[in-house]
């Protein structure tokens, strides 16, 4: 009896478990999986695709997702499209990789290839969107587009190329989309159009596109680690938007601006590189609140794109600005197109909207070329009369070895308005002695500073009885000298006077 038990229990286990197979039917996950005409293997596929009008393959695998959403597997190979596919909530659309690619079929002309409405939750990765732009003769093409109610999506890992639009375009009432890793290249419009808020553009690299990045009244976002080069007009641009971070970025051979904030107010650009933009490599545009920190910006103004050729090529640039704080940047060999008109760093108005509360500390701009082409180190104030700069405070720069000198003050900026101390290449102290001889009544002292001082500048001490003189006063002051003199002649005793000015 003992002996039996074991047998008994094998075969009590093999009919329990035939029961059970017999009564479970499997569930299958909410995937479906679409296979390419050039797909190596369409055993597993659910959809096979033909080559022609693949959208309707892929949009019925999407359709047959339940309403709680899903994922959506494309095959390596060509899937050749001539309607927009419909991304659905919550649904993730998967290719094996750059080789699955969602080609525009020619003279589609399509506004969207990808599109995103009131689907939230919805994820784009794995995959490439070729929009044949020279196949196309009109629509929008738009390689993707995020639209009303497309919260919560990421689009990540795609390669964007050949679009007649924009690469991505997001805008509508739509927050928290982050955009990552793309490789965006040779689009009509902007590679990135971001209008919506809370927008995180991390990792991409842009290539030959209109506009590199817009960012659109998208407030609350984050434009971090990107590489933008060659763009038609601008690098990255911040229009109508509050509270955005731009640090980290790479930004080379724009045809206009590197990095432009217009209209905009509560920005931090941080860590980027600018180098090589037809125009500005920084350019802060009526906007407030602004903070422009440990940026390289070098061989701006360099035309390299004849259609936007007025050439600024300032490093950095604020132009009716206020409550700026320019620190601890790095800016070198500017001003390519206009040699010697173009500085560092400079800071400017319109004649109409002043800028004012600016402060720029810490930040080292030079010239390192044998024929300097970087007028100032640091420049304040416009160009004409009328242009004024208020409440400026420059302090603690090193600004030695420009083409003209390390800092320059134009325009109508008073002297309560404006500190400068401490800069290197720039002298705003200087002491030293000066004696009026017998037979005399003043005598003119080299102050050696490098901006002109005024009598409230300056302090004279008599060093010695003055002989007969009695009475002492400065005055005649201008860029290189100003006058001691006396009432009286002093005599053979002569009156010697230690002086000391500091223009702050």
């Amino acid at each position: 009896m003992i002996k039996l038990l074991p047998i008994l229990a094998i075969i009590l286990f093999a009919f329990t478990t035939a029961n059970v197979s017999a009564d479970v039917t499997p569930v299958r996950a909410a995937t479906y999986v679409v296979c390419s005409a050039g797909a190596l293997d369409t055993v597993s596929c659910d959809f096979l695709a033909d080559g022609v009008d693949d959208h309707v393959e892929i949009q019925a695998a999407i359709d047959a997702l339940p309403t709680t959403g899903g994922r959506v597997l494309l095959s390596e190979g060509v899937f050749s499209v001539a309607g927009s596919i419909d991304l659905s909530a919550n649904l993730i659309l998967e290719g094996q990789g750059f080789g699955t690619e969602i080609q525009q079929a020619a003279g589609a002309n399509l506004h969207n290839i990808l599109s995103i409405v009131w689907a939230e939750g919805v994820t784009v990765r794995n995959l490439t969107v070729n929009g044949q732009k020279d196949l196309q003769t009109w629509g929008n093409g738009v390689g993707i587009r995020l639209g009303d109610g497309a919260s919560y999506a990421t689009v990540e890992h795609i390669n964007l190329v050949d679009t007649r639009g924009r690469g991505i375009s997001m805008y509508g009432n739509s927050s928290e989309v982050v955009v990552q890793n793309l490789r965006v290249e040779r689009t009509t419009g902007d590679a990135i159009y971001a209008g919506q808020f809370n927008v995180q553009v991390l990792n991409n690299v842009v290539l030959d596109a209109g506009n590199g990045i817009m960012i659109l009244q998208a407030n609350g976002s984050i434009v971090t680690g990107n590489v933008v080069r060659d763009s038609g007009r601008n690098g990255i641009e911040l229009l109508n938007s509050k509270n955005v971070i731009v640090s980290n970025n790479l930004v080379k051979g724009s045809g206009y601006l590197g990095m432009v904030f217009t209209d905009s107010e509560g920005i931090a650009a941080a860590n980027n590189r600018l180098t090589y933009n037809d125009n500005n490599g920084i350019d802060c545009n009526n906007s407030k609140h602004v903070s422009i920190t440990g940026n390289v910006s070098s061989y701006n103004g360099s035309a390299q794109n004849a259609q936007y050729s007025n050439l600024e090529g300032n490093g950095i640039l604020t132009w009716r600005c206020k409550h700026v704080t320019i620190s601890g940047n790095v800016t070198f060999n500017n001003g390519q197109g206009q040699p010697l008109n173009r500085d560092g760093i400079r800071v400017a108005d319109d004649g109409i909207t002043a800028g004012h509360h600016i402060v720029v500390t810490g930040n080292r701009s030079y010239d390192t070329q044998t024929t300097p082409t970087q007028g100032y180190g640091i420049r304040i104030g416009g160009a004409m009369p009328n242009q004024t700069v208020n409440y400026v405070i420059l302090q603690g720069n090193d600004v030695i070895g420009n083409g003209i000198a390390g800092i320059g003050i134009t325009g109508a900026v008073s002297g309560a308005d404006l500190i400068i101390r401490d800069n290197l290449g720039f002298t705003t102290e200087s002491n030293g002695f000066a004696s009026i001889e017998d037979g005399n009544t003043s005598v003119i002292v080299t102050h050696g500073l490098d901006i002109k001082p005024s009598a409230k500048d300056c302090a004279v001490t008599p060093n010695n009885y003055m002989g007969f003189a009695t009475k002492f006063w400065i005055n005649s002051f201008n860029d290189t000298t100003f006058a001691i003199r006396v009432n009286n002649d002093p005599g053979a005793g002569k009156a010697v006077f230690a002086w000391t000015c500091s223009v702050q």
